[in-house]
Parts: structure tokens; C-alpha cells; sequence
């Protein structure tokens, strides 16, 4: 299903790529979905593969990128979209964790706001960004309580399965009441490639 990015051809472009992973599912029908992704990773072109490079550079670099065209949410109305536009409250906090990072190299902010204001949304984002795109970064969302805090959490999951699948980090899932952690299922893998 095409959802609304701010660059209104990417719909087209990861329709294409993911007819790689299409055809890796008619080469290997009884294979997994790790073998299914493997193989659709070999038959990317060159010309593919440097879309996709440019593509994981640019969200890495520029994080309004990645939430106006990556990151999908899914509204009130059941509408599943992209975070394009950004509201006003939401660039308000954009600007201001973008200062705080330049001034000390981490973001700690606290955030007064109005009710439907977007920035849960947008702080979820921001926790996808840096959880799916960066290595070795580490997040954690922390709510009042058990309901709200399960809430939050499908906001991270449907983001994350929305992702086109050469964006998607390895999942590796532990069941601690709502916790999810993504990481090299293979611990030795993961101590050259965090994944």
C-alpha cells in the first residue's frame, strides 16, 4: 500500500526494490525470511544498490528526511502516512534536540505540551531513528502507565514494519513485559556488525 512521503516519487522507487525480495520468494517459495532477504540482497543491481546507499545516508544524516519519508504512523483514522508535514510543536522540538545535541552531544529534553500536539508521535520517531539507523544506539520509552506504555510500543512496531526490508535492522525480541530489542541475533556477529 503507497503512503504519503514527502518525496512523491520514493513510493515508486521502493515498489521497485521490493520486487527483489519477490523474486527471491519465487527462487527459494519454502525458504525464510532471512534466506528470502539474503537473496534479494545479491540480486540487487548497481544502480539499486547505490539508490539504497544514498537513501540510508541521507535518513542517517538528516532525521526530518527519515520521519517526512520513512517513518509511517498510523492516525486516529486507521491512515497509515509518513510524518510529512511536520507541526509546528513537532519543529519546535526538532529544533530545540537539534541545539541541545550541538551544545552537548546528547538530547535530554523535557517537553510541555498541548494534548494532540504530535510530539509523542514525533518522539517515537526520533527513538526509531536513532534505534533502527545508528549503531550502537540504545532507547527506551518510559510511560505512566502499563496501557499507554504498550501504545507507545505498537507506534514502534508499526514504524518498523513499514520500513522497506533493506532499511529493517535484524529483530531480536525478548519478552520482558514491554520490551523490544533489536540487535545481531548471533552475539559474535554482533560484536563486528551491531546490525
Amino acid at each position: 500500500m503507497r503512503v504519503h512521503r514527502k518525496t512523491t516519487l520514493l513510493n515508486d522507487a521502493l515498489e521497485g526494490l521490493n520486487q527483489r525480495l519477490v523474486e527471491a520468494k519465487h527462487h527459494l517459495p519454502k525458504g525464510s525470511r532471512d534466506e528470502h532477504v539474503a537473496l534479494a540482497w545479491k540480486l540487487f543491481t548497481p544502480e539499486e544498490l547505490s539508490f539504497i546507499h544514498d537513501e540510508l545516508a541521507t535518513c542517517i544524516e538528516n532525521r526530518v528526511y527519515y520521519l517526512e519519508n520513512y517513518h509511517v504512523i498510523q492516525t486516529e483514522q486507521g491512515i497509515t502516512t509518513c510524518m510529512s508535514p511536520l507541526f509546528d510543536h513537532q519543529w519546535l522540538v526538532e529544533n530545540a534536540l537539534q541545539e541541545e545535541i550541538a551544545e552537548t552531544g546528547q538530547g535530554r529534553i523535557i517537553v510541555l505540551k498541548p494534548r494532540q500536539a504530535g510530539v509523542t508521535e514525533y518522539a517515537t520517531g526520533v527513538m526509531c531513528h536513532r534505534t533502527f539507523l545508528l549503531p550502537n544506539a540504545y532507547t527506551i520509552s518510559v510511560a505512566q502507565a502499563p496501557d499507554v506504555a504498550a501504545h507507545i510500543q505498537r507506534k514502534v512496531n508499526i514504524a518498523y514494519d513499514h520500513l522497506p526490508f533493506w532499511m529493517q535492522p535484524e529483530r531480536q525480541y525478548h519478552s520482558k513485559v514491554e520490551y523490544l530489542d533489536f540487535n545481531r541475533k548471533d552475539l559474535v556477529a554482533r560484536t563486528v556488525d551491531p546490525g
